[in-house]
C-alpha cells in the first residue's frame, strides 16, 4: 500500500507514504538496509514542511543505529530533536528522546545526558498515555 501511495506525483502524498512505510519497517522488518533506502528517496523530495524533514533524520538515524553507526545516529537524531523543539512537537520529541538518548549512551559521548533524555521520553509517553511507544525493560 505505501509503495503504491509512494508513486503519487503529489510531493506530500509520497513523502507521507514514505514515512509511514519508514515506520512499518522499524516496527516490523526492522531492515536497516531497506529503511535507508527509503530515506534516500524520501530526501530527494522537495516540501518546505520541517516536521516532515525531521522525521526522516529521525529514521535515518534509526536506519544509523541498525547499522552500528552510533555517531551517525546521534547526529541526525539531534538534528531531528532542534526541529521538533523548535516546532513544539511534543510527541515528536518524545519519540526521538529515546534515540538521542540512547546513541549518548552508546557512543559514551555525556550518558548522564542520555539517561536524563531517556526518562524525559517515558515522562512524555505516560503523560500523552502512548504506551506503545515506552521503552520496554
Amino acid at each position: 500500500t505505501f509503495e503504491n501511495l509512494s508513486k503519487s506525483d503529489k510531493n506530500a502524498v509520497s513523502l507521507r507514504a514514505y514515512r509511514k512505510e519508514m515506520e512499518a519497517l522499524w516496527y516490523k522488518d526492522q531492515n536497516p538496509f531497506r529503511l535507508m533506502k527509503l530515506v534516500k528517496k524520501a530526501e530527494k523530495i522537495v516540501t518546505p514542511n520541517r516536521l516532515e524533514k525531521a522525521r526522516i533524520r529521525w529514521n535515518k538515524g534509526r536506519a544509523f543505529t541498525w547499522l552500528g553507526d552510533f555517531e551517525g545516529a546521534l547526529r541526525e537524531h539531534e538534528e531531528a530533536l532542534k526541529i521538533f523543539e523548535d516546532e513544539f512537537s511534543l510527541p515528536d520529541i518524545a519519540h526521538v528522546l529515546l534515540g538521542t538518548g540512547c546513541s549518548r549512551i552508546l557512543t559514551k559521548s555525556n550518558p548522564e545526558k542520555g539517561i536524563g533524555e531517556i526518562l524525559r521520553s517515558v515522562a512524555l509517553y505516560h503523560h500523552f498515555g502512548d504506551i506503545r511507544g515506552e521503552p520496554k525493560s
